[in-house]
């Protein structure tokens, strides 16, 4: 059915969400070469992962939070956590524990989740295209974010006109830009302002739900 769609379209434009691999599947299906409006897969590997996009973060000097897998932690550096399953798209399967007993035992029995100190600040999403001369930032969005005894519930975002230090976020998106290959269509990106500092959280190399906020 897919592939019959494709065969006549003029473009491919895929949307799916990067959890188990659904988006790259989804590009793999443009065996007609169609021309297609897409991030490349290279960069959907690194950004599908939380992990690797920490750690693409830390190599390029981009301010991120602290991030560890089931083999690798410190549960000492502080008391309140969030496992985020390392593939997730958006917070369907974010858990909050202040037990760091129970946060092991939760880790040693879902081995594909990441963890990351919990820090409660102004969530925001950009929604991003790269162009080879320069990056357009379509919006900032405000996100709509509640803390619950033992999750974290995403509820929308709302378009703003401002956003502070604007101008720190614009050059760490193209820093982003620059160094992460294949990052070339449109993409979201997740951060958090706590205590006037900036933590860069996720990539999303595709349309976003706050994709709306600009079509209004």
């Amino acid at each position: 059915k897919w592939n019959n769609i494709i065969k006549k379209s003029d473009v491919f434009f895929p949307i799916a969400p990067e959890t188990e691999n659904k988006l790259i599947e989804l590009i793999k299906l443009n065996k007609f070469k169609k021309k297609m409006l897409s991030n490349e897969v290279n960069a959907i590997k690194v950004s599908s992962s939380k992990y690797k996009t920490y750690k693409f973060f830390q190599k390029n000097s981009i301010p991120t939070l602290q991030t560890f897998n089931a083999k690798k932690n410190d549960f000492k550096i502080t008391k309140n956590w969030v496992a985020k399953r390392d593939d997730g798209a958006g917070s369907e399967e974010n858990y909050i524990f202040s037990n760091s007993k129970n946060l092991f035992n939760f880790l040693n029995l879902h081995k594909n989740f990441i963890i990351q100190p919990l820090v409660k600040g102004v969530s925001y999403s950009a929604n991003v295209i790269p162009t080879k001369k320069k990056i357009c930032i379509l919006s900032y969005n405000k996100q709509e974010i509640s803390y619950e005894k033992k999750k974290i519930i995403f509820k929308g975002t709302k378009f703003i006109k401002k956003i502070p230090f604007e101008n720190k976020i614009k050059r760490n998106i193209r820093n982003i830009c620059r160094n992460l290959t294949g990052l070339n269509s449109f993409f979201g990106i997740d951060f958090i302002i706590s205590n006037k500092k900036i933590f860069f959280l996720d990539i999303n190399p595709r349309i976003t739900t706050s994709y709306k906020n600009i079509s209004k």
